[in-house]
């Protein structure tokens, strides 16, 4: 599918299509799904929020089966 795409591309490039045309060719071609954009953007920062709260429970564990020296 990209290598059509990008054939697609490399055409219209060629009878003169600006980025925005093109754009809305595969818009109304494919739907908004080929943009590709999440629909919240918020969605991003979720892997980096959940690697954190893990790496923050990995620690509260941790420390709390430490053995106190004797």
């Amino acid at each position: 599918m990209a290598e059509l795409m990008k054939k697609i591309i490399i055409e219209k490039l060629k009878e003169g299509w600006t980025e925005e045309m093109i754009i809305d060719f595969f818009v109304q071609r494919y739907g908004k799904e080929i943009l590709l954009y999440p629909g919240n953007p918020i969605i991003n920062y979720v892997p980096f929020f959940l690697l954190f709260l893990g790496l923050i429970t990995l620690v509260a564990i941790t420390k709390r089966k430490k053995i106190p020296k004797q």
